[in-house]
């Protein structure tokens, strides 16, 4: 299953733009494989592992693991699988593209050309793979990734949650989300727009409404254990065990008010106004198995995501 990214499995550090996940003790008899790989096109050299390293079939190397045996690992695995997983790791710690280095920019675009070429071919809008809710796990677009900086902000009380892509094939929309996390209050700004699939891996879409969705109010007023100011550190936890009392007093009054502003509608506002050139767009899926999803828009820009869970019950 496939989950957020994560930093578990890394062994050594990442020498070459297309370094792996490295997975297994040391081990040296019997001879047995994972599914990482060094490098799909890399100049050759070994992976970080005791026992030498065997080429595989898409031209890196399969590093030795105890858990699985060669032929069942060969057997098993799935086209861009091994890419997909060497993906993940990459993303790891990057928050989103907002603090990717330049090296490991070029090491998720290697990555992304490699998934593209060994397991594009299924990519279809059309499928039920398509449908449902994405969460960003990475990007490059210049104008998301400036709404994303909001998050460094020293002192900013707009924190930037959740950014989502929701596919409905049956209306034939998409809805892309931005949690926004305030004190005490959460909610989100939404854009819906029509589309159109252009073929079976792009979409031709025109935007209708920007929403902004009913706020909730959430009952735990938390303070970080410490900030940093210009360079000082400041310690909050005096602090934090002050409030504490008035933590506990509010959260009656936020599950109140929470269901009071519940019942009120989300605020929309229609946006074909603001003519062709800002409401039209496109976007083209060159990756799709049911987890994890590559897309490409406009400039260049790259996206992926993973498929979100459903939503936990209130």
């Amino acid at each position: 299953m496939l989950t957020s990214p994560r930093c578990c499995g890394r062994v050594g550090s990442r020498a070459s733009a297309s370094s792996h996940l490295v997975h297994g003790p040391r081990q040296t008899q019997p001879r047995r494989f994972s599914t990482a790989v060094r490098s799909t096109q890399g100049s050759g050299a070994a992976a970080p592992h005791s026992a030498p390293a065997e080429q595989g079939a898409a031209g890196g190397y399969i590093v030795p693991s105890p858990d699985v045996p060669i032929s069942e690992s060969l057997t098993n695995a799935q086209p861009g699988a091994i890419v997909k997983a060497a993906l993940l790791d990459a993303i790891c710690g990057t928050e989103r593209g907002l603090v990717a280095r330049s090296e490991v920019r070029a090491e998720i675009n290697e990555l992304v050309n490699q998934l593209e070429v060994q397991g594009g071919q299924g990519a279809d809008v059309a499928s039920l793979e398509f449908e449902g809710t994405w969460e960003l796990l990475y990007t490059n677009a210049v104008e998301l990734l400036a709404i994303l900086a909001i998050n460094k902000l020293p002192l900013s009380p707009v924190k930037i949650g959740a950014v989502t892509q929701t596919i409905n094939s049956t209306d034939r929309t998409v809805e892309n989300s931005l949690e926004l996390q305030l004190p005490l209050i959460i909610t989100s700004l939404s854009t819906v727009s029509n589309y159109n699939v252009a073929s079976p891996k792009r979409l031709q879409f025109t935007v209708e409404r920007g929403v902004l969705h009913t706020p909730s109010i959430e009952g735990n007023l938390e303070l970080p254990a410490s900030i940093t100011v210009m360079g000082q550190t400041l310690d909050l936890a005096p602090l934090r065990d002050a409030v504490k009392p008035l933590q506990d007093a509010t959260k009656g009054l936020a599950a109140s008010a929470s269901d009071l502003l519940g019942q009120a509608p989300d605020l929309e506002l229609p946006l074909q106004s603001l003519g062709q050139a800002n409401t039209q767009g496109w976007q083209l899926t060159t990756y799709l198995d049911p987890e994890l999803r590559v897309t490409r828009g406009d400039g260049g820009a790259v996206y992926i995501f993973k498929k979100a869970g459903p939503k936990p019950l209130e």
